[in-house]
């Protein structure tokens, strides 16, 4: 498997091990990942509050880029994947404001086609009946009798029509990862709730307690 690895700016900041993780599992697996260097920011929604069509524009963007290498875009940052998604669907839906993206686009040298690639969580490759079965040839010291708790992410999951899962409100794609992986999967009602992102510029508090609740 081969795919146009977009990294968003968080894993190469404030959560280096997950930039790490990701690159020594994609070598485990025998994944090729060829790094998009020259995308940039998703804006994490908060770009698109002020200026809609920046936002589209610089997601589309980075989605033209993966295009122009043939390859299918995986992200390793939820918000970045429900992001781009949300972009593409506003984008195609539209063609006199998907020519107005890519008048914008065009000064770069870049062009938004539209359905040729899909947008993806790393984690969600690795959920797929591809990704499991890989998996389960790789598995060296099975991780038996370890507890692990999965927290998908709001924007992996809703809006539920551009979901990444057949059931956004009770999805399994990571606890089967975990049972292949021989760790026992365990279930909580925060799992599939917000984090409490999207308003920490607002209500640091209110996030904060979000953020809390997933780990209490």
């Amino acid at each position: 498997m081969k795919f146009a690895l977009f990294t968003g700016c968080v894993a190469k900041g404030a959560t280096r091990e997950l930039m790490l993780s990701t690159m020594k599992s994609a070598e485990g697996l025998g994944i090729e990942f060829v790094e998009m260097k020259s995308a940039s920011c998703c804006g994490a929604g908060v770009v698109s509050e002020k200026n809609p069509l920046l936002a589209d524009a610089l997601n589309a963007r980075t989605i033209s880029i993966a295009e122009e290498q043939g390859l299918d875009l995986v992200t390793i940052c939820s918000t970045c994947q429900g992001i781009l998604k949300k972009t593409e669907c506003h984008v195609d839906s539209d063609p006199v404001y998907k020519e107005k993206i890519n008048n914008v686009l065009e000064g770069g040298g870049h062009n938004y086609a539209g359905g040729k690639i899909k947008i993806q969580h790393f984690a969600n490759v690795l959920a797929t009946e591809e990704g499991l079965n890989l998996l389960r040839t790789k598995v060296k010291r099975p991780l038996t009798g370890l507890k692990t708790a999965a927290f998908y992410g709001c924007y992996v999951l809703r809006p539920s029509e551009l979901s990444l899962y057949e059931d956004p409100d009770n999805p399994t794609g990571m606890e089967e990862i975990f049972e292949i992986l021989g760790a026992t999967p365990v279930y909580y009602e925060s799992r599939t709730k917000c984090c409490g992102f999207p308003i920490v510029m607002m209500n640091k508090d209110a996030s904060h307690d979000m953020a809390g609740n997933a780990l209490i």
